[in-house]
């Protein structure tokens, strides 16, 4: 059976250093930190293995073209494309850079003929001509290398998918596929189903919606990250809602926290204004207390008049008149309404009386002096103690604001992810829609999967648990389910497992198809490409297997790829392998700095590995 084997591939531009990656025949490993580019590669060959979906990463700015060289058919070849997409160019031979002989085009859309890039590594695959079923009425379609390719490369996203992993996740298509997997464990294709007919207006009908749906569908397809899957949106909501929630508490705390402030700050705002009324009140008092002592003064002065007067004219004594000189005998004190001594006395009494009350008014004034201050100190620590509330409450004021800001951020981001997830579901009514229309329905699908021979089931499923047997995994029950499309291992399917076993049962199933096929030459393109299989496993704290103490699960997988896998496998994975490799293995370390191999992209290239 003719199978494909990638030997090199290359970016190279007329303005720029080449960058470029050798492929053992057997098992290469690229590892080292993120953001080197070994994604890139992944992304990279299935650009040159006719995906449609142009690469427009930073680094590829000062690259024109990527190859890719293969041998196939027995022959050497390079395949050139430019990096925005369009046709291939196949060269003869094993090149580093284009040629400068004309070449072959190959155009990159699949069609009858070998001029396009799908039909040639169909050839190569020995596949000419083959059809598979796409509906319940056994209509059938040209078989693509498309069709194929997510079952031999698979990026990380894949890898870590709960999508079953015969199927690509076009649900339109899954007929399909699961015919694809028909072919590749039977070997026979549907060329000799016999299609119903279908009435000509229904058809015209038909043909009519799933065109609008198409449209519909395209324009969900633009609105959905490829680089998020719905899972990880899910839990990017999960933690978001989290995190709004946890602002939105430390929001309502703040706000209860700065409305005490206010609180307090208009109580002493009503202390300091009662101060203020207290002081205003006092000096009122002080003021009318001025008046009434300047008064007592001023009667003080009026009684030492009349003492002082009546002492001067003698008034107040017996003897000759100080103003007329009469003698006593001659002086008419009948005259007078008083008597001169009484009005002495009660002048006297008078003074002694206002003394009384002006010392009586001096204690009051010193009273309130005293308590005019004591509310004047009392009134400035008010005003202090509003000081500092207003301040604090600017902080805080400044640590809501900028609490708002991220939440703000937060909300956004929310309405982002959820946009993103409406996206998928609207994607995912969409292919409902569109394979109800179809007729592609579960039913069939189921159908055309219970199609595949239980004999042959078993010794695929047999082929799985072996390679997980061989990496340490407890493979207990092991199979693979017909019905379900999906592995079954530890009690439960592969879509239920966490992530690091989604992982590891994606890599068992790709790497157990190829060694079913290859073994019993079967068609197969010959090589499995795996993006990260095991950076997110973790292996069980307690395991019950041989030498689980001594081998990791990484070190058993290097190890039984490289002895017993007899077709090419190409490994991304971050760290190094634990107990070295076989010299003929491919062992590429990048390590993103100037010391070792930076990465894919040469280190000085602006932008690189961004």
């Amino acid at each position: 059976m003719t199978n494909i084997e990638l030997v090199h591939l290359v970016a190279t531009g007329p303005d720029a250093q080449p960058a470029s990656i050798d492929f053992a025949s057997g098992l290469t490993l690229i590892h080292g930190p993120s953001n080197t580019g070994k994604s890139f590669i992944v992304s990279a060959l299935d650009f040159m293995l006719g995906a449609a979906k142009t690469l427009q990463p930073v680094q590829l700015k000062n690259y024109s073209h990527l190859l890719l060289a293969l041998r196939a058919n027995g022959e050497e070849h390079t395949l050139s494309r430019p990096v925005g997409g369009g046709s291939f160019i196949r060269h003869h031979g094993l090149h580093k850079r284009i040629p400068d002989e004309p070449g072959y085009v190959l155009t990159p859309k699949h069609g009858p003929g070998p001029e396009n890039i799908s039909a040639w590594l169909l050839s190569a695959c020995g596949l000419t001509d083959v059809k598979l079923k796409k509906n319940a009425r056994n209509e059938t379609v040209a078989l693509s290398f498309r069709d194929m390719a997510h079952l031999t490369l698979i990026d990380e996203t894949k890898m870590q998918s709960r999508e079953s992993p015969p199927h690509s996740g076009q649900y339109t298509t899954r007929t399909k596929e699961t015919s694809a997997l028909k072919l590749l464990l039977e070997g026979e294709d549907d060329s000799d189903l016999i299609a119903e007919p279908q009435p000509k207006d229904a058809r015209k009908l038909r043909s009519a919606r799933v065109e609008v749906l198409d449209e519909l569908l395209q324009r969900a397809e633009e609105q959905i990250d490829t680089h998020a899957s719905r899972d990880d949106l899910e839990a990017q909501l999960a933690r978001i809602e989290e995190s709004v929630n946890s602002m939105g508490f430390a929001e309502a705390e703040s706000f209860e926290g700065q409305q005490r402030l206010r609180d307090e700050i208009q109580r002493e705002s009503r202390r300091a204004r009662a101060y203020e009324l207290r002081q205003t009140e006092i000096s009122a008092l002080q003021a009318r207390f001025g008046l009434l002592r300047a008064q007592y003064n001023l009667d003080m002065q009026r009684l030492d008049a009349i003492l002082e007067g009546g002492s001067l004219l003698g008034y107040f004594s017996d003897g000759v008149c100080a103003l007329c000189g009469a003698e006593q005998e001659h002086q008419r004190r009948s005259d007078f309404h008083s008597d001169p001594i009484a009005l002495r006395e009660a002048v006297r009494a008078e003074q002694t009386r206002i003394q009384n009350l002006t010392s009586e008014l001096d204690a009051t004034l010193e009273d309130l002096g005293a308590h005019k201050s004591r509310v004047s100190i009392r009134a400035g620590e008010v005003e202090r103690r509003t000081l500092e509330l207003r301040e604090k409450t600017s902080v805080w004021i400044q640590q809501r604001t900028s609490g708002r800001s991220e939440l703000r951020l937060l909300v956004d981001a929310k309405s982002r992810v959820e946009r993103k997830l409406a996206a998928h579901t609207l994607r995912a009514e969409l292919i409902a829609l569109r394979a109800h229309l179809m007729e592609e329905k579960a039913a069939e699908i189921e159908a055309r999967a219970a199609a595949i021979p239980l004999p042959i089931v078993d010794e695929f499923s047999r082929a799985i648990a072996d390679r997980l047997i061989a990496w340490g995994y407890p493979a207990d029950d092991v199979r693979y389910d017909r019905e379900r499309q999906d592995v079954w291992a530890s009690g439960q399917y592969r879509a239920d497992h966490g992530k690091g076993v989604r992982s590891l049962l994606q890599a068992a199933f790709s790497v157990g198809l190829a060694d079913y096929c290859i073994r019993r030459g079967l068609p197969h393109p010959g090589f499995v490409i795996l993006d990260s299989p095991l950076i997110t496993y973790r292996a069980p704290d307690f395991q019950d297997w041989p030498d689980a103490s001594t081998k990791t699960v990484a070190a058993r997988m290097y190890e039984d790829l490289e002895s017993t896998f007899e077709g090419q496998i190409i490994l991304m994975e971050n760290t190094e392998a634990d107990g070295g490799l076989q010299p003929a293995t491919g062992d590429t370390a990048f390590s993103a700095t100037p010391l070792g191999r930076y990465g894919f992209f040469p280190a000085d290239v602006k932008g690189a590995h961004e």
